[in-house]
């Protein structure tokens, strides 16, 4: 996964943050959705370059905020 891969990964997940704020069985999908897609990039990053390891880092760490935060809104309601 190059850096600009990265990058859309990072654009996705906030569009699906923006977009299921509201929807109970949405914020669950797109939970599901984003605990796959770490689990993915958690693998991609395991075998990325050196230069693309600080892009994708930042990027899972991103992905995991974003669905601590559905977490808290799925429970919340």
């Amino acid at each position: 996964m190059r850096v600009s891969e990265a990058c859309l990964v990072q654009q996705y997940a906030e569009k699906i943050h923006m977009g299921v704020a509201d929807d109970s069985k949405k914020l669950k999908d797109a939970e599901l959705l984003m605990r796959r897609t770490s689990f993915r990039l958690n693998d991609i990053l395991s075998g990325a370059s050196y230069e693309d390891r600080q892009a994708l880092e930042a990027t899972l760490k991103q992905l995991n905020q974003v669905q601590v935060q559905l977490m808290t809104q799925v429970f919340k309601k």
